[in-house]
């Protein structure tokens, strides 16, 4: 299937007959060779739009974005992967590696329908052309279907809803440990308490002994004194 630019290559003669506009059909047989006609024209297409004068800013900024392969297992909501089988500008196996990255994280509701024949705007492709139209009414009809169905919304708040819960849970243990380590600092801080209380009794009664011990060493001193005194 080609790209859009190089079907605006090709151009209708007077005779009804398609042919390649000058310097894409290099050797003039009609066809585009992939590798020597078709890959370069691919490749200067793609240097051209990595330009930093390319005016497609849009185009640019999804070099500065993370992979949808990356961030869609963090999805909470519901997915919905819509992709036709003959879309080349996002080939379907992408659509089967999101879905499988959704199932690894355990995603509690996600759809993946592709759609058989048809293209990047999911309109029919027409063999090499991948053409550009209006999307197929059964196309649409899935996508009513899916964001009418009541069952989704209920899938995703119940898994909310247990992913609540687990955190609450998680919250309650941290705060019961939290808890039990002030319990024990209190127990420490009346234990320390406790002992400050004896360390000031043994103080005061060391105060004591010792005023008792001086008074006893005074009186000592002048019964001393006064003996010494009458024997002279």
């Amino acid at each position: 299937m080609l790209h859009p630019t190089l079907v605006n290559a090709m151009v209708e003669n007077s005779t009804g007959e398609w042919l390649w506009r000058p310097g894409f059909d290099l050797d003039g047989d009609g066809f585009l060779n992939a590798t020597g006609e078709l890959r370069p024209r691919y490749a200067m297409y793609f240097e051209y739009m990595n330009q930093t004068q390319f005016q497609g800013n849009w185009y640019q900024s999804h070099f500065a974005l993370d992979g949808t392969l990356e961030v869609i297992g963090d999805v909470p909501a519901s997915v919905l992967i819509l992709h036709g089988e003959g879309d080349q500008q996002g080939p379907v196996s992408e659509a089967f590696l999101l879905e499988q990255r959704l199932t690894e994280v355990g995603h509690p509701d996600h759809t993946l329908i592709t759609y058989p024949g048809l293209g990047h705007t999911y309109y029919p492709v027409d063999r090499w052309l991948q053409l550009f139209g209006p999307p197929e009414d059964y196309v649409l009809s899935d996508l009513a279907t899916w964001l009418k169905d009541p069952g989704r919304n209920i899938r995703v708040l119940e898994t909310q809803l247990e992913t609540t819960t687990d955190s609450t849970e998680g919250l309650q243990s941290r705060l019961d440990e939290e808890q039990t380590k002030i319990n024990m600092l209190d127990d420490k801080i009346s234990d320390l308490e406790g002992e400050n209380v004896d360390l000031r009794n043994a103080l005061s009664f060391s105060k004591n002994l010792n005023y008792v011990s001086i008074g006893i060493a005074v009186i000592a001193v002048v019964m001393s004194v006064l003996a010494y005194r009458r024997s002279t």
